[in-house]
């Protein structure tokens, strides 16, 4: 009997080498893209930076290095605030969070803090919430049951190109509801990272249906009825509720609010056309959301000339892209008092 399990195991795995080395042949021949053996696991890994949450369908997973308990790329904070401390809330997304930096130091929120207290002389606490490909609607949430419970004096609002997605499908609902579900991150065990390893034919399979991006495994799928040539003006209306909800509770608790427009990168224009005009509309509510509550603005859209040399891809900027973020905003905040 054991001699008999033995050959049985045996043969298994000679047939299971010989279909591998079959399809390592037959891979180059028929074209097909087999991720290399590391390329995986920084997806998986990825996947693993979240966690779901309610109201705001997902947020950083805490067990993340660099990412706090409440679930945001900084340090811990206390909910009591020091005396004497001016406490500054950084809503937004991946252009707030810092994507593309390695460190949280080198997005826009660190510096501000920096440059604040560099030029007032006075302490301040700058708090990073954003989140990568939150739109409004998780901004919206993620203010109501987290960020005023930390009593903030200055709330900046920088985002515009999330929402561009959800107004993309021709199934449009006002609360996202045709566009997100719920958030449930790819685990990724131990014998999946050795399979990744020793298998291209794995690999090949897994990359097919497993491995998702973040934004994909937040969207739901595609409707019969597709998505628009070009985007409905009513559409944007959920955008400039969200946002006038955050504004006008904060400025009631005699709070400041700062709205910071969203550059893009003007090469990027004929390539997501869309996305653009998406971004522009937005630019605009926040411009008269600023004029119609009193908010301050900060119109960084018309500084794009600026930003040009640091732009990693149509929003995202460098580290030096972030560090004239936040000069700007320290410049607006000190100015309007």
């Amino acid at each position: 009997m054991r001699r008999r399990i033995l050959v049985l195991g045996l043969g298994l795995l000679g047939a299971v080498l010989f279909v591998e080395l079959g399809f390592r042949l037959l891979a180059p021949v028929l074209d097909l893209k087999v991720p290399a053996g590391g390329q995986l696991l920084p997806l998986a890994r990825g996947a693993q930076k979240y966690v779901s949450h309610p109201y705001t369908v997902y947020r950083l997973n805490p067990k993340t290095p660099g990412v706090n308990s409440h679930g945001f790329r900084d340090r811990e904070w206390a909910f009591a605030k020091a005396e004497g401390v001016t406490r500054v809330a950084c809503l937004g997304a991946s252009t707030t969070y810092g994507f593309h930096l390695r460190r949280a130091e080198q997005a826009y929120p660190h510096m501000l803090e920096q440059e604040l207290e560099a030029r007032t002389g006075r302490e301040f606490e700058v708090m990073n919430f954003g989140v990568p490909a939150w739109t409004s609607a998780e901004i919206l949430a993620n203010y109501i049951f987290t960020v005023q419970d930390f009593e903030p004096d200055v709330v900046v609002i920088h985002l515009g190109i999330n929402d561009v997605a959800p107004r993309q499908r021709r199934d449009f609902e006002p609360d996202y509801s045709h566009y997100r579900r719920s958030f449930s991150p790819d685990t990724f065990q131990p014998p999946n990272r050795a399979l990744t390893q020793l298998s291209a034919l794995y690999r090949f399979l897994y990359a097919r249906t497993k491995v998702r991006t973040l934004q994909a495994g937040l969207e739901r799928e595609d409707t019969p009825r597709g998505r628009v040539a070009k985007l409905d003006v009513a559409s944007a209306e959920p955008f400039r509720r969200n946002l006038r909800s955050i504004v006008e509770h904060v400025l009631g608790r005699d709070g400041v609010v700062i709205l910071v427009t969203l550059p893009h990168a003007p090469a990027e224009a004929e390539r997501w056309p869309l996305k653009v005009q998406g971004i522009e509309q937005h630019n605009q509510i926040l411009r008269e959301l600023a004029q119609e509550t009193g908010a301050l603005l900060l119109d960084l859209a018309a500084r794009t000339e600026s930003f040009e040399p640091y732009f990693k891809d149509i929003v995202h900027v460098e580290e030096e892209g972030h560090a004239l973020k936040a000069r700007s905003i320290a410049e607006r905040m000190i100015e309007g008092g």
